[in-house]
This record gives C-alpha cells, sequence and structure tokens, in this order.
C-alpha cells in the first residue's frame, strides 16, 4: 500500500492521521457486520459474488472487513494513508487515494461510498468529479 502511495508521485497531506487512532472508538455503536450484509442483500439486485467492487472513502475499512467477504474482488481506498493502515486484514486490497482522482485502469461493477463520505465533497465541482469517476 505505502509502495503504490509512493509510486503514484502524489503529496497528500493526511488530515486523518491523528483521527485515525481514535476512529475505532468514535464507531463503536455502527454495527458493520450488519450494514455489510444490508449492503449485499441490495447489490445483488444489480450484480454477483464474482464482481468487482470498489468502496471508496472506507476510512479504516471495517465495513469492508465484512462486505469482502461477499465478493471475489474488493478494492477499499481512502485518501487517508494512516486510516487504511489502521486495518490489517488483508482480504482485500487497500488503496489510498481521493475519490475524485481514482487511479484504477480497471472497470469495477459495483462502486460503494457509504455512510457520509460523500459528505465531504463540499462543492458542485468535486461532487461532479467524483460522479464522472
Amino acid at each position: 500500500m505505502q509502495e503504490l502511495f509512493q509510486q503514484t508521485g502524489l503529496k497528500v497531506k493526511d488530515n486523518y492521521k491523528y483521527v485515525s487512532d481514535i476512529y475505532d472508538q468514535l464507531m463503536s455503536k455502527v454495527d458493520y457486520k450488519f450494514w455489510a450484509k444490508y449492503l449485499y442483500k441490495l447489490s445483488l439486485l444489480y450484480v454477483s459474488k464474482n464482481s468487482k467492487v470498489l468502496e471508496v472513502a472506507s476510512g479504516n475499512c471495517r465495513l469492508a472487513e465484512y462486505l469482502s467477504s461477499y465478493f471475489k474482488s474488493y478494492f477499499a481506498s481512502d485518501v487517508s494513508l494512516s486510516m487504511l493502515k489502521k486495518n490489517k486484514s488483508h482480504s482485500f486490497q487497500k488503496v489510498c487515494c481521493d475519490m475524485t482522482l481514482l487511479p484504477f485502469k480497471i472497470r469495477f461493477d459495483l462502486v460503494i461510498c457509504a455512510f457520509d463520505s460523500i459528505n465531504y465533497l463540499t462543492n458542485k465541482k468535486s461532487i461532479q468529479k467524483f460522479f464522472a469517476q
């Protein structure tokens, strides 16, 4: 993960470096297992277990821990390297990137942006860039 980040040559300020240390406590009431099961059942209306899935703004990847078990190919991404590093799971790929500038050359069958993540896009131009990705 660090290697991919360095290879892109991107210099991104990690605004969540200190938040990553307390994020699990802040989100302790979230039932990630429940939400993963709900999102999976909903996604089956559109995709299959063999689909390629991208979760953007995945934070500490707690949702990805559960949701990735339902899909053959799962990628979790976040702008904060510190948040991604908090998750030690090796059952899915983690990529540090901005959700408005995705670095992927592959196409995904399903893109998930859970919880309030899209709220961080604070202007029309950013929202348009996100959906264009």
